[in-house]
């Protein structure tokens, strides 16, 4: 059954909010998890910014007498199939949970701006959360492992006023705890006010990091939308219908939720473009040594001569599209563990191929270029 989705183009995202034949959502919730969302949803109702953000006011924040018993798990940045949307009044940034795994206690995150986007990953415990910065990745296709980054300690318990610790070169502290905050006609409640530096940031029970202020500069979150999938739009080689070369380039679909897998992503785009048929999946997809290997399904040989303008033209959009989804210049296509032999596309050793420019110039099976 076809999935019936709503599209909301948040740029250089579209938000798509999972639905149906039914009211019922696709993803499928405990009743706890359903009432979290719930209440999630129940404090940010009715709290539509408008107009300009003064200096931020505390004079009015109600503070807690006594410091209450809270679990640093209550303030995770981001939930499953979460997306929020920020905002200083001039700029807008989105967050989405790409990756939760609650066993190892390590999450993915990215977060968008101005079309770059920054990769955050989140590891935790009882008594600390704490985050990796990976600069200039691409949409996360790649699932790190949390080795070999430095993390910086975005909080620690116990959550009391004046508990202090270390962040990077910095000393953090958890300046006040906070009933219930008011920016710009939100209203936040079981707040936690950390300072590091000249800056301070917010977390909120049950909904994570929601604001931050650095000097007159004030980031909060406008929005939180729960239940939805980040599609994007990728640049891709598709079959030349005029037949003037191989592949022509082309912005397609790429469809990502938490927890989902390069090789579920990639069989969507393969299904959706017609070059795999609907039978057919892609089974695997690894990066060995520069290499983005990709294994398909039985049959997938065939389809490509099916194709109204044939396997060379098949074979040289499905390489430059992994090729360019996987940042790499080299991809090995294999069926059943084995080498894919195409019958018409020039075959090399060990079906490793390497993207070529000229199959968007020239229409030849005899372009392709290997090591």
């Amino acid at each position: 059954m076809k999935r019936k989705l709503q599209k909301i183009l948040i740029l250089p995202f579209l938000l798509i909010i999972f639905g149906g034949c039914s009211s019922q959502p696709m993803i499928k919730m405990s009743e706890e998890n359903q009432q979290k969302v719930d209440e999630k949803r129940a404090k940010l109702e009715g709290n539509k910014s408008t107009g300009k953000l003064q200096a931020v006011n505390n004079n009015q924040w109600k503070v807690y007498d006594t410091s209450p018993k809270f679990n640093l798990e209550d303030f995770m940045p981001l939930a499953i199939n979460e997306l929020k949307t920020w905002t200083n009044d001039k700029q807008v940034r989105t967050s989405y949970l790409c990756y939760k795994d609650d066993q190892a206690k390590l999450s993915q995150s990215v977060s968008i701006q101005d079309g770059k986007i920054e990769t955050h990953l989140l590891k935790w415990d009882q008594n600390s959360l704490q985050q990796a910065k990976i600069k200039g990745s691409k949409f996360p296709l790649q699932k790190y492992d949390g080795a070999d980054v430095v993390y910086e300690q975005l909080l620690s318990g116990p959550i009391k006023k004046n508990h202090s610790w270390k962040c990077g070169k910095q000393t953090a502290k958890i300046s006040e705890i906070y009933q219930e905050i008011k920016l710009k006609n939100q209203t936040f409640k079981d707040v936690v006010e950390v300072s590091i530096g000249d800056s301070k940031f917010y977390y909120a029970k049950g909904l994570g990091l929601v604001a931050q202020i650095k000097g007159q500069e004030v980031w909060y979150v406008k929005s939180i939308s729960d239940n939805v999938m980040l599609v994007t739009k990728i640049e891709a080689g598709l079959p030349n219908e005029q037949q003037t070369s191989l592949i022509e380039r082309q912005k397609i679909e790429f469809h990502w939720q938490t927890n989902d897998t390069i090789a579920n992503a990639l069989t969507f785009i393969l299904q959706n473009n017609h070059l795999l048929s609907e039978n057919q999946v892609v089974e695997s997809i690894t990066l060995e040594n520069g290499v983005a290997v990709v294994e398909l399904s039985q049959g997938a040989v065939a389809t490509f001569n099916a194709h109204p303008q044939g396997e060379k033209a098949v074979m040289a959009s499905i390489i430059t599209t992994i090729g360019q989804m996987m940042n790499t210049d080299k991809v090995k296509l294999t069926v059943d563990g084995g080498p894919l032999i195409p019958w018409t596309f020039k075959n090399t050793p060990d079906s490793v191929y390497q993207l070529n420019d000229e199959w968007f110039n020239v229409y030849s099976q005899d372009i392709v270029q290997y090591n």
